[in-house]
């Protein structure tokens, strides 16, 4: 208002676009306050208005807000009093959004168009606006390999991998040679190695998935259990190549025949299975068992005859099982080791995790047990050529856990390589990144470390990275870091290394494709995943065409964000949320104030009137003009 006398204030425990939480009537919604007078007090308008409000402006003497409380956000005004509710706009299907004003006309935007309104007795009119030039946000772009790598699986010998790039799947030899690319259409992902010459993968045309094989350096597809998977999380191949473990995200763990493409569903559980590996002779295969949240149990299932044994009881979160030579190798948080806090009279559990192992035979003694015979200086079984059958005596399984010898930790990702076992060992850092040798420095990443079954010794053999995948043969070690792969042997070696070089691998990608295709794609796992089977009643198929129209007008990944909050707002369920992609563009830095009070003198020059101190316990709340 004039002078600052009259002021319109919103007040909401969450501020949230209306729009994006289309219909809410909860206890957050937002309440309206106007103040007349500079000496008078906020006093609360509209009370017996059931809807959700935003962008509160004064016009003409008026309250003007954008409400839904007839159903679909549109704009309104009142007398600061709050009576004479009035409506300006009638939009009936797109909420009117992001209201703004000049003392007089109100500018609004309602699905992508800009909408002007010259005052509160006239109607609102669309405006024309031409661009300039294309938004640069349309134009294909070249991706960058080694930020968009998503997955790779590592051939027999570590001489080449089939990787995941951007939606696409490619053979790339880890020294020279060209680039294959493997797959068709926008989304394709998960590659694993099928045999020696062959690679299958996950294919999503946007309304159902599907397996696809095809030959490792290029050549015809074929496709199989195509709509019969739902959401794909995670897949295992057998090392005879003949079936293929699929873990389901709505908690199925499939088997498919790859002769035949027939799928035989052979557990489900309350959660995602994961941890999927099998037995080098194909006969076994084990998993990780969500039970009750987050307890997981091994698993595992003889092919044969299609029996599942537990081999853990379920009352810790065991993950990560893999098969090492005659023993089942998994991780679990089963250690109880306090940790009292450095401020307050507390304990805590900042570790927790350890390696175990399953001897598999009940022959099979533990590998840290003491030995009369003293113990050989290599394995003799692991000498011989190929891989002997397993010998699994189910029958008293779960007694034969055996601790790894090695500290308790924050560790993942296990994994069997030769004569040993492998894991990410997680740093215990600050939340808050102030534990940091200097303030913005590098969060602390994993370490690799490798245990050597046969000398029974523990050894860091990569000091950073970020993620990292095993050979066939176990031999090699492809490490991701920062978005550099390098080739390894598992023993850690220094001169062997190989650095891959990603530039081979050329994708070109669309946004507006990759949009559409996105678009479709949500619609599926929305209804596959939404908390009641009939979407509370909402004609979800009709809301997807409805908003389909505005994929072809967006410009930008935040405007396919912007879309995807509101169609998901259509479900009247507050607690569905749009995240950007950890792999988007990297958003910048915020800039950082000096810390002081300033003013400027009779002569125009600017004086400092105050410096704001620092706080020592906190090294981002430092005071930089008031440091020594």
């Amino acid at each position: 208002g004039e002078a600052g006398a009259t002021v319109a204030l919103l007040t909401a425990s969450l501020s949230r676009d209306p729009a994006v939480w289309k219909r809410y009537r909860g206890g957050t919604a937002g309440r309206l306050w106007v103040r007349r007078g500079l000496s008078g007090e906020f006093e609360r308008v509209l009370s017996e208005v059931r809807g959700t409000f935003a962008s509160p402006m004064l016009v003409g003497g008026r309250l003007v807000f954008l409400s839904d409380h007839e159903g679909v956000g549109n704009l309104y005004s009142c007398e600061l009093d709050g009576t004479g509710l009035r409506r300006h706009t009638d939009h009936d299907v797109f909420y009117a959004r992001h209201a703004t004003t000049d003392g007089t006309r109100i500018v609004y935007q309602n699905a992508g168009d800009i909408y002007l309104l010259d005052d509160l007795d006239g109607s609102s009119r669309k405006l024309d606006v031409t661009l300039g030039s294309p938004p640069r946000g349309r134009q294909p772009y070249q991706v960058n390999p080694g930020w968009r790598l998503h997955d790779l699986a590592v051939g027999v010998t570590g001489q080449a991998s089939a990787v995941e790039v951007q939606g696409t799947v490619h053979w790339l030899t880890h020294r020279d040679g060209p680039a294959r690319q493997l797959s068709t259409g926008l989304a394709a992902g998960r590659p694993r190695l099928l045999g020696t010459d062959r690679v299958v993968w996950v294919f999503d045309d946007g309304e159902r998935q599907g397996l696809e094989i095809g030959p490792a350096g290029g050549g015809e597809t074929r496709r199989i259990a195509v709509g019969r998977l739902g959401e794909v999380g995670d897949l295992a191949v057998a090392p005879d190549a003949s079936t293929i473990a699929v873990a389901a995200r709505d908690g199925r763990l499939l088997l498919v025949d790859v002769a035949s493409g027939e799928v035989f569903e052979l557990s489900r559980a309350n959660g995602e299975i994961s941890g999927l590996t099998w037995s080098p002779d194909s006969a076994w295969l084990a998993w990780s068992h969500p039970e009750a949240t987050p307890l997981r149990r091994i698993r595992l299932v003889r092919l044969a005859d299609r029996v599942v044994t537990d081999v853990t009881d379920g009352r810790f979160v065991d993950v990560s099982p893999a098969f090492a030579g005659k023993y089942l190798a998994f991780l679990s948080r089963r250690g109880f080791d306090p940790v009292y806090d450095a401020h307050s009279f507390d304990m805590s559990f900042p570790f927790g995790y350890r390696p175990y192992l399953v001897p598999l035979a009940a022959a099979t003694p533990s590998p840290f047990a003491p030995s009369a015979e003293g113990r050989p200086l290599t394995d003799a079984e692991d000498e011989k050529d190929g891989d002997p059958p397993l010998t699994v005596d189910l029958d008293g399984i779960a007694s034969r856990v055996v601790q790894v010898p090695v500290p308790e930790g924050r560790y993942s990702a296990l994994s069997a390589v030769k004569d040993g076992i492998v894991w990410l060992r997680e740093p215990l850092a600050g939340e808050l990144g102030e534990d940091r040798d200097k303030v913005g420095g590098e969060a602390p990443r994993p370490a690799l470390d490798r245990f050597d079954l046969v000398k029974r010794k523990c050894e860091e053999i990569v000091d950073k990275l970020d993620w990292y995948a095993v050979s066939g043969d176990g031999t090699h070690l492809v490490v991701s870091d920062k978005g550099t792969l390098t080739v390894r042997p598992v023993t850690g070696k220094n001169g062997e290394d190989v650095t891959v070089d990603l530039s081979r691998i050329r994708v070109t990608a669309d946004p507006v494709a990759l949009w559409r295709h996105a678009y479709t794609e949500m619609g599926r796992r929305v209804r596959a995943d939404f908390w009641v089977e009939d979407l509370a009643e909402v004609e979800w198929e009709a809301v997807l065409d409805e908003y389909r129209p505005l994929v072809e007008r967006l410009a930008t990944q935040d405007d396919f964000a912007d879309l995807l909050w509101e169609v998901m707002g259509e479900l009247g369920t507050s607690h569905s949320y749009v995240y950007a992609a950890p792999w988007g563009h990297r958003v910048s830095e915020p800039v950082g104030l000096l810390g002081a009070d300033l003013s400027r003198d009779e002569e125009g020059h600017w004086r400092i009137d105050r410096v704001l101190p620092g706080e020592s316990s906190d090294v981002h709340a430092r005071s930089p003009l008031a440091v020594p």
